[in-house]
């Protein structure tokens, strides 16, 4: 009978070696007001690629002083609809201030950078001065836009980028990975919020 035993467990050990699997995984973990944060970054990232408001991507963004080369940056993403012709403080405004009821997003954590979306046609949206206005109000150090805004006479206090992107992600709070060169996308990961697990363990030797 030990015997059989002693088997059963080598033939386990053998087949758990067989399908161990090591994924080339790096995540982020924090905690921020008593609630513990998950960001699976290069798991759940999606890669957009940036250019300056010339159309030339950056030589690098650590040139640019609130950006880290190859750093990660707490990220909110807004999508502006399909039917604004327009994009005006009030506007980013209201899709904000639905965020509220969201279990993770926070200003304090996701609004230093903001990167807004158009769920619409390749149609350029022109940019309202009041824009300007909201990124001073809430403090942000970066500024990401989808090609359809006109970024060519928009001033802003904080560095604004063009991202050229063929996803469409979903409105609420990221971490952005910022590329190590020129040549590296940007990564968007969605944050979620860890739990403690309260169930029992099913084992019963």
């Amino acid at each position: 009978m030990a015997a059989s035993i002693v088997l059963s467990i080598a033939s386990l050990a053998a087949l758990a070696k067989a399908v161990t699997i090591e994924p080339s995984l790096q995540a982020l973990t924090w905690k921020h007001n008593n609630t513990d944060f998950w960001a699976p970054v290069h798991l759940e990232s999606s890669i957009h690629y940036l250019q300056s408001p010339a159309g030339e991507l950056p030589n690098s963004l650590s040139r640019r002083q609130s950006l880290k080369s190859g750093g990660y940056l707490g990220c909110t993403v807004a999508t502006i609809p399909s039917s604004t012709k327009t994009i005006s403080a009030d506007i980013v405004e209201d899709i904000i201030s639905s965020f509220s009821a969201d279990d993770v997003w926070s200003a304090e954590q996701f609004l230093d950078c903001l990167y807004l979306q158009h769920n619409g046609t390749k149609d350029s949206v022109a940019i309202d001065p009041s824009l300007s206005k909201f990124i001073t109000k809430h403090g942000a150090s970066t500024l990401f836009l989808s090609p359809s805004f006109e970024l060519k006479d928009f001033k802003s206090s904080a560095p604004t980028f063009g991202v050229v992107s063929s996803c469409q992600l979903s409105n609420g709070p990221y971490v952005a990975t910022l590329p190590s060169c020129e040549k590296d996308g940007m990564g968007m990961t969605p944050v979620y919020t860890l739990h403690a697990d309260v169930y029992e363990g099913m084992w019963d030797p």
